[in-house]
Order: structure tokens, then C-alpha cells, then sequence
């Protein structure tokens, strides 16, 4: 974004940003002034994305096989519940299955997999995800 010979209101003035005025400020002050621009204006488009719309969070039942016990289910959850997106987790050695309540967007189905896969278990998402 050029701002050379335009004026910019920065709050309660107006900063003129031309090569007359810019002596006084140091020659860098137009390209400075534009950088920081430009990353304001781009705070402000993460930060309304971001408050756009909720996210959506969906309930992903998985097959997971090697459970034998209340600890590997433990394991399981705790390490599934510190992924970013993962709201709950609840695991069943007897089923042989684990319900995750998470954001599909910030922890796909695949990575949450992984996660339990690393662990030393077998794990893949139920044919069909549960309703929320």
C-alpha cells in the first residue's frame, strides 16, 4: 500500500506521508507507517473471521483396538483431549471404542486417529460420526 503524497488519519490527526514531510520523521517513516497499516488491517480480518461464525463441533466415534484396561483409556483421553479443537473424550476398553467431542476444522478425525495410533493402539472413526 503506497502512501506516498496522501494523508492518513491515525486517530486524532492527520500524518502527511509525502517526501517533504517525511524529512523531519526519518525516510523510512511512509514505509513504516504503510507496514504497520497493513498489519493492523490484517489483525482486524483475522480477528472478524475468527468471531465470524461458531465453530461446528461434532461428536466422532472411533474403533480403537488394544484397550484392555481403565489406564489405556485414561492414556487414550488425556492424550486425545490435548489436541487443539478437542472439547471431550470418553473412552470404553470393553467396546473396544472412544467418543470425541471436537471441531472438525481445528482437530480433523484423521489427526485425532494419529494421536491414538502413536499411543500404540489401532484407531479409525466409526463408519457414521454420532450426532452432537
Amino acid at each position: 500500500m503506497a502512501l506516498a503524497g496522501r494523508r492518513v488519519r491515525t486517530g486524532l490527526r492527520l500524518l502527511a506521508c509525502d517526501e517533504a514531510s517525511s524529512g523531519s520523521r526519518g525516510p523510512g517513516f511512509c514505509a513504516l507507517l504503510a507496514s504497520l497499516m497493513g498489519r493492523i488491517a490484517a489483525l482486524v480480518l483475522a480477528f472478524a473471521a475468527a468471531c465470524a461464525a461458531p465453530p461446528e463441533v461434532r461428536n466422532t466415534r472411533f474403533v480403537v483396538g488394544g484397550m484392555v484396561c481403565h489406564s489405556c483409556e485414561e492414556g487414550i483421553c488425556a492424550a486425545v483431549r490435548k489436541l487443539d479443537g478437542v472439547e471431550a473424550c470418553t473412552a470404553d476398553h470393553a467396546a473396544g471404542a472412544a467418543e470425541v467431542r471436537h471441531d472438525p476444522a481445528r482437530a480433523p478425525a484423521a489427526a485425532i486417529a494419529d494421536t491414538i495410533t502413536k499411543l500404540g493402539y489401532t484407531a479409525a472413526p466409526a463408519a457414521a460420526p454420532a450426532a452432537p
